[in-house]
């Protein structure tokens, strides 16, 4: 099996502490192969669907000691649009719209405030001619979206689909494994903390 990228081994992060399920989760994620993620075939490992197990990690958050499930999910989204951002001002001159979203969930996670009433972030954005760009927007509109704690779970899943399917992050398909191998390595045990992760994916692709 061929690998491009940063995380071609299944290894942690030092001094983040999981839960076993979650451990064993992700190893088992791990293993798979995806066609979605462009992974070679016939190379001796199962196929799975790449939606199905987004939904079994955001399931297992939402599930497993749901009193800080919406902590965590926030903490996840965060990382993933803290990825997505350089795509909007790589296409941009300014943006305008991300750094009161990130203001809006620091304030909520170290201050417990909640997000506006009636807020216009998370209403989607008007869309341009560039697919690339749209996305990155998208994954900011969802992280303001996720600050509600019934919307979170739909909000996560469709930043997964927008980061790991389409172009939020990556643009093209050799990097798309190794940024869902960041994923479980580095952004789900770093939520499951309730931090960020120690590495921000970043991808010239």
């Amino acid at each position: 099996m061929s690998h491009q990228g940063y995380y071609p081994d299944f290894q942690l992060p030092n001094g983040v502490v999981i839960v076993e399920p979650l451990r064993e989760l992700l190893q088992e994620l791990w293993c798979y192969r995806y066609d979605e993620l462009y992974d070679e075939k016939d190379d001796g490992r199962v196929t799975e669907e790449l939606w199905k197990v987004c939904d079994r990690l955001i399931t297992f958050f939402v599930t497993y000691d749901s009193d800080q499930s919406h902590r965590r999910l926030v903490y996840l989204g965060w990382a993933l649009a803290l990825a997505s951002a350089p795509k909007i001002t790589h296409i941009i001159s300014e943006d305008t719209e991300s750094p009161p979203v990130f203001a809006a969930v620091r304030a909520f996670l170290e201050e417990q405030q909640p997000p506006p009433a009636n807020w216009s972030a998370t209403k989607p954005p008007v869309p341009t001619g560039s697919q690339a760009l749209n996305e990155a927007r998208y994954v900011i509109v969802e992280l303001a979206q996720a600050l509600d704690p019934d919307h979170a779970p739909q909000a996560l899943l469709d930043m997964l689909d927008d980061c790991l399917e389409v172009y939020a992050i990556v643009v093209g398909s050799r990097y798309r494994r190794d940024l869902f191998n960041w994923l479980l390595v580095e952004v789900v045990p770093a939520a499951w903390a309730g931090r960020l992760p120690n590495k921000i994916y970043a991808s010239d692709g």
